[in-house]
Parts: C-alpha cells; sequence; structure tokens
C-alpha cells in the first residue's frame, strides 16, 4: 500500500488528536470521586421530585431540564433488572428514589458528564482543521482545551457546564465541516441541532446562534449581491445578450430578492432544528410556561442584584477588569507565564484573523457579545465563561500558526541554524508549555485521591505547614483557631515566625472548613493568586475563584490585612463596631432604629463572638430577622490579640 507524506502527515495529526482527548480523560478520571460540587445535590432533588411524581418535569428551571434528564440515566439498568426480577412493579419510584440516595450514585453521573467534556477537544480539532487545512493549529487548539486546568477540574462536575462546553464544540464542529463540504447546508442543520442541546445544558448557549447565523451568511455568499449591480459584471455574464436600459437594475432587484428569500428560508431551518433541540431537553418551556419563565427571572434577579455576595462586582469596569485577569492569567494554564505566553499568541491571533474575515466573523462577535453581556451583570461566577475558552483556544492556535509561518520564512532567508532545527523552536516550545500543563492535571487529580485516601491528611499538612513558614522566615504567619490546636497537637517545635508581624509580610493561615463554620463571615472570590495553598492541596478546584467551596478542608494561607476583615472571626481576635460599620448597616439598608441603638456599642471591644451576640441582643433584642444580625456581623471590625509561638 503506497501512504503519501499527506496522508502519512494526516494520520499522525489524528493519532496525536486522539492521545490529546485520551489523556484529558485519564487525567480528569483521577479525582472524580470529589468530595461534591455545590449543586449536584439540588439536581438529584430534582430526579427524586420526577420520580416521587411520576411526572417527568423537573419542576424548577433555574438550568434547563437536559441535566435533569440525564440524572436519570443510570436508573435504566437499575430498573430493567428490578423488572426482570419480578418484583412488585408499584413499588419501582419508590426502588429508584432510594437509588438515588445512594452515596456513589453522583460519582456514577459524573462519569457520563466528564468523557462528554473530555470529547470537547476532538470537536475543536475537527472544527479547526476542516476550516483552516492546517494541522499544527488544530493540534494546538485541542491542546489548549484538554489540557487547561480550568476545564479540567470543572470537567469532573456533574453539572450544566461540562455538558455546554462538549455541545458548543459539537456545533463548531458542525460549522467546521459545512465550510468544505458538498452539503453545506446539512451540517449548518446539524450544527444548530448541537447549539440547541448546548442552550438545552445551560440558557446561555442560545448565543451559538451568532456563529451559526455568521457562517450561514457566509455559505450563501451573501456579500457577492453587489457583483450583480455592477454593469462590467453584468455585460460579462450576458455576454451574447443585447443590453437594454433598466434591465441591470430589474435583473440585480430580481437576484436581491431571491437571495434574502434563501437566506432567510436557510435562518429559518436553523432556529427550527434549534429549537426543535431544545424543546427536547425543557419542554417545559412551553408545558409550564408560568413556572419557567418565574425561574428564568428569578435567576436574572441573582445577577443583578446579588447583594452582600463574594462573588458580587460592584461596576461593569470591574467586571471587565477581573474577567481580563481571568482570561489572560488563568484559562489556559495554571501557571501565570505559561497562561500569558498563550494569551500573547490569541492576541496576535486577532491580528493573524484579518487574514480569514470569515472565520474572524464566526469567532469574534460571541466573543464581544458575551464579554459585554456578563459585564452587566453584578455576579461574576466563573463556570459562566467556560463557553468562551473554545474560540479563545482557535483564535491562539491561530496565532501560533501565524508565528510559526513566519519562522519558517525567516529560517529560509535569514537563519544560521539547519532549517529544521529552526523550523521547530516554537512546536518543541509548544510541546514543553502543554507538558507542564498535563503534570499540572495529574498532579491535582492525585492530590484529590490522596486527600481522600488518606486518614492522616490533617496532620501532613500541618507538617508541610511548619516546612513552607521555616522556608519563609521573612514573613510572618497568624493562624487561626483551628490550625494553632492542630499544629500543637502534632507539631513540636514551631518556628519563630508565627504571629503578627511588625515590619514584615503578615499572612492568615486558616482551614476553608474553619471558615464556613464563621457564617456569615465570608470569604470574597475572584481575586488572581491570592490564596497560597500547601503541597498537598488538594487541588480540586481554583480558590482565588471559588472561595466557598465546601469540599474537603484544606489549609490557605492569605494577605492578613484582607483576610482578618472577611473572616476575623476565626482568628483569636478583638470584635467592635466603628463610624464606617454604622455606615455599611445603612447602606445594607438596616432599619435606622436599629443602628442608633448600637451607637452605643461604638468603639468597644468584646474578646469573642458570644460576647459581642450578647451584648446587641441587649440593645435590639434577638426576635429581629436573621438577616439584620448577618448585616451587623458583617460590619465587624476585629484587631488581632498577641500571638505567639
Amino acid at each position: 500500500m503506497n501512504i503519501t507524506p499527506s496522508r502519512l502527515k494526516s494520520g499522525i495529526s489524528h493519532l496525536l488528536a486522539v492521545l490529546i482527548v485520551a489523556v484529558t480523560y485519564f487525567t480528569c478520571l483521577k479525582g472524580i470521586e470529589h468530595q461534591g460540587h455545590f449543586d449536584e445535590g439540588s439536581y438529584l432533588g430534582s430526579t427524586r421530585h420526577m420520580l416521587q411524581t411520576g411526572i417527568f418535569l423537573p419542576g424548577w428551571y433555574g438550568y434547563p431540564s437536559l441535566i435533569f434528564y440525564l440524572s436519570l440515566l443510570p436508573l435504566v439498568e437499575e430498573a430493567l433488572d428490578y423488572i426482570e426480577d419480578e418484583r412488585p412493579i408499584e413499588n419501582l419510584y419508590d426502588f429508584l428514589t432510594y437509588m438515588v440516595a445512594e452515596g456513589d450514585y453522583i460519582t456514577q453521573l459524573r462519569h457520563i458528564s466528564m468523557p462528554w467534556a473530555a470529547l470537547a477537544s476532538l470537536w475543536l480539532y475537527i472544527f479547526v482543521l476542516r476550516w483552516r487545512q492546517n494541522h499544527f493549529e488544530a493540534l494546538v487548539a485541542a491542546a489548549l482545551l484538554g489540557f487547561s486546568w480550568e476545564i479540567a477540574y470543572h470537567s469532573r462536575w456533574f453539572s450544566p457546564d461540562p455538558l455546554m462546553l462538549g455541545f458548543t464544540t459539537l456545533t463548531l464542529m458542525g460549522i467546521g465541516i459545512a465550510h468544505r463540504s458538498a452539503r453545506p447546508k446539512f451540517w449548518l442543520q446539524a450544527a444548530a441541532v448541537a447549539a440547541g442541546f448546548a442552550t438545552g445544558s445551560k440558557y446561555t448557549g442560545g448565543v451559538l446562534l451568532m456563529p451559526l447565523f455568521s457562517a450561514a451568511w457566509f455559505h450563501l455568499k451573501f456579500g457577492e449581491l453587489k457583483n450583480y449591480f455592477s454593469f462590467y459584471t453584468y455585460r460579462k455574464i450576458n455576454i451574447n445578450s443585447q443590453w437594454k436600459p433598466g434591465s441591470i437594475a430589474t435583473n440585480g432587484k430580481t437576484l436581491l430578492v431571491e437571495k434574502v428569500q434563501e437566506v432567510l428560508w436557510l435562518y429559518f431551518q436553523l432556529l427550527f432544528w434549534f429549537s426543535l433541540a431544545y424543546l427536547i431537553t425543557t419542554p417545559a418551556t412551553i408545558l409550564q410556561p408560568g413556572t419557567f419563565f418565574e425561574a428564568l427571572l428569578s435567576q436574572r434577579g441573582v445577577y443583578s442584584s446579588p447583594g452582600a455576595n463574594p462573588y458580587s462586582v460592584f461596576t461593569t469596569g470591574e467586571h471587565l477588569q477581573k474577567m481580563l485577569t481571568y482570561f489572560s492569567s488563568v484559562v489556559f494554564s495554571h501557571y501565570s507565564p505559561i497562561a500569558l505566553f498563550f494569551f500573547g499568541m490569541m492576541l496576535i491571533g486577532l491580528y493573524a484573523l484579518k487574514q480569514d474575515k470569515w472565520l474572524a466573523g464566526v469567532l469574534l462577535p460571541i466573543v464581544i457579545f458575551y464579554v459585554w453581556y456578563f459585564s452587566t451583570y453584578r455576579l461574576m461566577i466563573i463556570r459562566n465563561l467556560l463557553i468562551l475558552v473554545p474560540f479563545f483556544a482557535v483564535i491562539a492556535a491561530v496565532g501560533c500558526g501565524y508565528v510559526q509561518r513566519k519562522i519558517v520564512q525567516l529560517c529560509q532567508t535569514r537563519t544560521t541554524l539547519p532549517f529544521g532545527v529552526s523550523c521547530s523552536i516554537l512546536p518543541a516550545l509548544l510541546l514543553i508549555l502543554t507538558g507542564f500543563n498535563v503534570g499540572w492535571l495529574w498532579h491535582s487529580g492525585d492530590t484529590i485521591d490522596r486527600q481522600r485516601n488518606n486518614p492522616h491528611f490533617a496532620e501532613l499538612q500541618a507538617r508541610e505547614l511548619v516546612d513552607y513558614m521555616k522556608a519563609h522566615p521573612d514573613q510572618h504567619f497568624v493562624l487561626s483557631h483551628q490550625v494553632q490546636t492542630l499544629l500543637e497537637t502534632h507539631v513540636g517545635d514551631l518556628p519563630p515566625n508565627i504571629g503578627e508581624g511588625s515590619h514584615a509580610e503578615t499572612y492568615g493561615v486558616f482551614n476553608s472548613l474553619e471558615v464556613v463554620a464563621a457564617h456569615p463571615f465570608v470569604l470574597l472570590s475572584n481575586r488572581h493568586r491570592f490564596f497560597q495553598m500547601l503541597p498537598s492541596g488538594p487541588y480540586d478546584i481554583n480558590m482565588d475563584y471559588y472561595s466557598t467551596w465546601v469540599g474537603p478542608n484544606r489549609m490557605l494561607i492569605a494577605p492578613m490585612p484582607m483576610v482578618l476583615q472577611e473572616v476575623g472571626a476565626v482568628f483569636s481576635s478583638d470584635w467592635h463596631l466603628d463610624a464606617q460599620s454604622l455606615k455599611q448597616m445603612d447602606k445594607e439598608r438596616l432599619p435606622t432604629p436599629i443602628i442608633v441603638a448600637l451607637k452605643v456599642l461604638q468603639n468597644r471591644k468584646f474578646p469573642n463572638r458570644e460576647a459581642f451576640t450578647k451584648a446587641v441582643y441587649a440593645e435590639i433584642g434577638e426576635k429581629h430577622p436573621d438577616f439584620y444580625y448577618e448585616v451587623i456581623w458583617r460590619s465587624v471590625v476585629f484587631t488581632l490579640k498577641s500571638q505567639t509561638s
């Protein structure tokens, strides 16, 4: 069999793409039995609701319903076994409801969503390969998406986000195949179905209509209509016909009408398939419209007016700044220099897209619109931004391809190095950088498994903390109540830099679940490189962006001034109110009589929460709504008591 060099190159490229998917899958498989995600329990609540009522509508529509229907899949085998055993059919739903409550059920569901997310790299590879006809760029795009830690740990959740990621890249794959297919309309309609399922995973998937319509516009070549109004073109097309005054305008208008009809008909078809796929996943849109739109408006209200929320952003400018930091320094790698390198390639890719205006038309409008749209909200939760990562990966890959072509051109004329060596510089660098990303994916998954299987994890962290403090003698560390007790129990010789330093950097050290127990005191989120974690992690999530994570307990190290004011209750501290505290209460709309009554506590110090709470109750009583007391507690100012080793 004669294998041409081009076929060999394609075969190797395809094998590497499959390898990327395999590595993505197996690194995500490590740690898949993590402790849990915020919303997984609520998904199962809707699953039990459907089983208990016998009506297969979830009843809650803050998310579309695909996630809830997928949560039923593991029950199919259980139901078949139940029926095969000839057990009482009237008890089937009760039996299935019991199975949902089993401890490993959520892990079974993660084994559905995680492989689907892992396949996203393959769909993106096909999109770039078909559109750009460039194996190098296709592999870079697939590796950037598959080896992103942000994508990896989100993929371990059974949640709408990994589902939408897979359908987003599947939509792009359909668009890419349509670009060079003899049946572009068929593939565009297939892409519309994928976009419908993406929207059935999460409502924000509806923005995928933008690249879909852009691709349809391209394939209909609507922009060529201007040629029909050119006299020269008309004479070329109708070289043997006799021109008559007005015939150009008449013919041009006819062609214009026909082309507009063709555009509208194709757009109608795409909307039809998109809507059909979405309604299959979320039939309550038309079956329970009142409940559906009420939930939709409720979600909008949460994002528009979140109140005192650790994920709040107060202005559009702040939101844009935090998104830019996340996109540039976090998305492409756990290591900021690597992430910044690929973000730089993305900027080069934006420049290079001027040579491929139709691809720019597919990629850029959705990115610009989505970033602007979410910046108008006052809540930033990064999982809502994952839909953009495939688009960023493609643009960065285009940038890498552009740089590689420039290097090749330079090698042909000016370099003294062998041609093959010079042309391998960028691919070798990319291989090294992605190798670091893969290494981190494996390590982070390993820390999850090690924490879960190590009964002495707390002692391990105590010893790692002491090593960390000894390695940073120029810094001082203030220990929380739990951490202080832990070190006294497991470590005998404590370093001298424990306690607040007058001229040195001071950091607070505390346990993550210690903060949860200190409600309503919460750490703010969306602060890049704010927390330091010990080598043992566990790195099941990016704590900088999910500071309220309630997974396994782990030690966190963070700058003391900010941590003290946010969660000072976990440290040995005095409590008091000052003038700024009273202004904060007024800002959070606490009734004026209560604020006035609390003025007598201003600048009085209390040694702990119990003493402060007792004084508050003495002034305003104990029968007000819980919200009032939470506002008061959040307004407390903390000052450290002395702490030495």
